[in-house]
C-alpha cells in the first residue's frame, strides 16, 4: 500500500492540527518501517525534523505566482504522481479541491465544526472547505473527523454519505497519566517558570473563541465575592485586537498582577502544569474536540468546559458543563470545585478514568485500518 501525507502543518508548529499530524506520521512511520506501507511524506520544503529521514520525502515544486503558488504546487503534484499513490491524505481541511487530478484515493481530516469558522470570522477557510465538501466530496474517498458533533456539522452542510465520514478521536499521550503529584507539579512550576500556587489555568492562546475575556470575567468576580487567592493563568497572547480587549479588561477589573499570561512551558512539563491546577477552566465558543480537556483529566485535574459543540462529547460527562456566554454560570462552576472537596475528588477519579479511554496508538490503529479499507476502493 502506497500511502503519501501532507505534512506542512506539522512543520510550522507543535499544537492543533500540527500535533494531530505529528502523531499520525510518528505512527505511520512505523508501520512503513515494518514493511506494511511505502510512506512518503510531502511538504513545501525541506526540514531537520528526523521523522523525514525514515521515510520518502517529496517537496513540493515551487511556483512564483502571487496568490496561486500553492494552488499551482498541489494541482502540479498531484497531476504528476497520479499513478503513484493508493492513498493520498490530507490531515486539515483547508485545502484546494483538485483531488480530481489524481487517481489515488483521498482520504481528508475535517477537525472543526463548518458552521464555527464562519462564525469567528475564518471566511476563506470556511469557503474552501464548504466548496470542497459542498461540490467535490464524490472525489473524496472517506473523511476523517474527531468527534460525532463535527461528522453531524459535515452532514448538515453536504451531500457526502454518513458511511464516508468516519469518527476516530485523539489520543492522549501517557507523560500526562504519569503527571506529579500536585505539590510537585506545583513547585516545579513555580521553580522553573516563576507561576504562583495556588492557580486556575486555562492554556488556550488568546483568541475570540477560546473565550478568555468571559473567563477572566468570571474570575474577577470570584475574586470580589469569594476573595479566592488563586493566580488566573491563561496561554500567549496571539490575536491582536483581542490581546488588546483583554488587557483593557484586566487592568479595569484591578487584578493586573493576579492574571499570567503562560510564558513558553517545554512539552516534558506540560503534564505538571495541568497536575498543578485546582481546576482547568475551558469555557470555550467552539472546539473540534477540545484536547485539553482530556489532558487535564488524565492529570487528575477537575475540568469546567462549555456545553456546546464537541465539549460535551469529549468530556464524557467527567466535567462541569456551563452555558460558555453566561459568566455567571463559569464563575458558580468554577466555585463549586474550589470550596467543595468532595466535588473534586470526584471529578477528578471520574476525569482520569474517562481518559484511560484515549490514546494515540489507538488513533493511529484506527487510521491506518481505514487506509488499507480505503486502498481497495475504485472511485
Amino acid at each position: 500500500m502506497r500511502v503519501a501525507i501532507l505534512t506542512d502543518t506539522m512543520d510550522r508548529s507543535a499544537m492543533g492540527t500540527a500535533l494531530y499530524t505529528r502523531k499520525l506520521v510518528e505512527g505511520l512511520v512505523s508501520f512503513a518501517e515494518k514493511g506494511e506501507c511505502v510512506l512518503t511524506l510531502v511538504h513545501s520544503k525541506t526540514n531537520q525534523d528526523p521523522l523525514y529521514e525514515r521515510a520518502h520525502e517529496m517537496i513540493l515544486p515551487t511556483f512564483t505566482v502571487p496568490k496561486l503558488s500553492r494552488f499551482l504546487s498541489e494541482a502540479f503534484f498531484l497531476w504528476r504522481t497520479r499513478n503513484d499513490f493508493d492513498i493520498i491524505h490530507y490531515p486539515q481541511e483547508s485545502v484546494y479541491p483538485l483531488f480530481w487530478l489524481s487517481r489515488a484515493n483521498i482520504i481528508l481530516t475535517v477537525h472543526s465544526h463548518i458552521e464555527g469558522w464562519k462564525n469567528w470570522g475564518l471566511k476563506v477557510r470556511y469557503g474552501m472547505v464548504y466548496i470542497t465538501l459542498r461540490f467535490f466530496s464524490r472525489h473524496i474517498a472517506a473523511i476523517l473527523c474527531e468527534a460525532d458533533t463535527v461528522k453531524k456539522s459535515i452532514l448538515r452542510i453536504s451531500p457526502v454519505p454518513e458511511n464516508k465520514i468516519h469518527t476516530i478521536p485523539l489520543g492522549v499521550d501517557d507523560a500526562f497519566r504519569q503527571a506529579p503529584e500536585k505539590g510537585a507539579a506545583q513547585a516545579r512550576m513555580h521553580e522553573r517558570y516563576d507561576i504562583p500556587s495556588p492557580y486556575i489555568l486555562n492554556p488556550a492562546r488568546v483568541d475570540p473563541h477560546k473565550n478568555i475575556y468571559r473567563l477572566i470575567e468570571a474570575y474577577a468576580s470570584l475574586k470580589e465575592t469569594h476573595n479566592i487567592s488563586h493566580t488566573l493563568v491563561v496561554g500567549a497572547k496571539h490575536w491582536p485586537t483581542e490581546n488588546v480587549r483583554v488587557e483593557k479588561l484586566i487592568r479595569q477589573k484591578g487584578i493586573t498582577d493576579s492574571v499570567l499570561f503562560m510564558p513558553y512551558i517545554e512539552d516534558a512539563d506540560m503534564p505538571a502544569l495541568y497536575a498543578g491546577a485546582d481546576v482547568m477552566a475551558y469555557p470555550s465558543l467552539h472546539e473540534g474536540f477540545g484536547l485539553p480537556i482530556l489532558e487535564s483529566m488524565a492529570a487528575g485535574t477537575p475540568v469546567v468546559t462549555s456545553n456546546i459543540f464537541s465539549m460535551p462529547e469529549v468530556s464524557g460527562g467527567a466535567a462541569l458543563l456551563v452555558d460558555p456566554e453566561n459568566t455567571e454560570a463559569i464563575a458558580a462552576a468554577l466555585w463549586k470545585i474550589l470550596s467543595d472537596t468532595s466535588l473534586y475528588h470526584m471529578l477528578r477519579e471520574k476525569g482520569k478514568e474517562h481518559a484511560k479511554g484515549y490514546s494515540w496508538q489507538k488513533m493511529i490503529d484506527k487510521v491506518f485500518g481505514l487506509y488499507k479499507q480505503t486502498s481497495r476502493i475504485n472511485l
